[in-house]
């Protein structure tokens, strides 16, 4: 699996050179991780529809602050739970979502310090 990176550059897309704005979206996004993750685990323990469901809503979220990763993982999870009944493949590909999710809060944390250095 390719390294999570945070794409500056789909940010700049998405926001310009607003330093505020960015910083306003990245924190908001750093401090929704928990939530995020809790969504995926309550969808998993409610089955493949609901985690799918939840998937689709996450994957342009993740687009928007960054991490096309994340967008893709989410796609992947999508089709495993409509293309398998072995809950072991979705739960492997949920867990790996959710490590991945926890790893973007550290990136966003470092570029949040060289956003506002003195802030952090």
């Amino acid at each position: 699996m390719a390294p999570l990176l945070l794409d500056k550059q789909a940010i700049s897309v998405f926001y310009g050179d607003a330093a505020d704005v960015i910083t306003d979206i990245l924190t908001d996004y750093r401090n929704n991780i928990p939530e995020t993750v809790g969504s995926f685990r309550i969808a998993f323990a409610k089955g493949s529809d609901n985690l799918r469901s939840v998937a689709h809503f996450h994957a342009s979220a993740f687009s928007y602050v960054g991490f096309p990763q994340l967008h893709n993982e989410c796609k992947a999870l999508e089709q495993a739970c409509k293309q398998t009944a072995d809950v072991a493949n979705v739960r492997q590909a949920l867990e790996s979502l959710i490590s991945r999710i926890e790893e973007s809060g550290h990136l966003i944390k470092l570029e949040l310090q060289q956003l506002q250095p003195a802030s952090i």
